[in-house]
């Protein structure tokens, strides 16, 4: 804290106890049977690739949309914003750093 008090100890937190049988039962089977909830996953790297690339591509007219046009500067930054928050989780996902 600022005037050098320590920090208050907070009490945090939940137990919950209950028979946990019933419930992965109603997630995991059907009139008895087991779900089966999994796929297989296979890695095509050139697909992957191509993917990438047209994120990548279709960012650049959007980027340079505002170029050109009348607008107030809070507008090309909210749009720039916008746009950021958008794209960046594609950025993350594809391994790019900006």
């Amino acid at each position: 804290m600022a005037n050098g008090a320590p920090m208050p100890i907070m009490d945090a937190g939940y137990a919950l106890g209950f028979d946990a049988k019933p419930l992965e039962i109603a997630f995991d089977q059907y009139h008895g049977a087991p779900l089966i909830r999994t796929f297989p996953v296979t890695y095509n790297q050139t697909e992957l690739i191509e993917v990438h690339r047209k994120i990548i591509d279709g960012m650049f007219g959007l980027i340079s949309l505002p170029t050109d046009r009348i607008l107030q500067d809070a507008v090309i930054k909210a749009y720039t914003a916008l746009l950021t928050t958008s794209f960046m989780p594609a950025c993350c996902t594809c391994g790019l750093v900006l």
